[in-house]
């Protein structure tokens, strides 16, 4: 039987990995980061692969089953 990665199942198709996952009583968090090999870059508009810097955002939605949904991403 094949494994299945909880990147695959939760985020299919772009480009990121999950860190960790936390499932507590009241809550779950996912800890995902980037692993595209290049991006482009929002002043010029021009593809690079060269990693100027990660920045992080926290994501929030509605409970699921009962508990919050948080979702902490690194994006290049």
């Amino acid at each position: 039987m094949d494994s299945v990665r909880v990147a695959d199942l939760l985020f299919p198709g772009i480009g990121v990995e999950v860190e960790e996952m936390v499932l507590g009583d009241s809550e779950v968090r996912l800890a995902v980061r980037s692993v595209a090999a290049s991006a482009v870059c929002p002043g010029c508009e021009r593809k690079s692969s060269r990693l100027h810097c990660y920045y992080r955002r926290r994501l929030a939605d509605r409970p699921v089953a009962g508990r919050r949904v948080r979702l902490d991403l690194s994006g290049r």
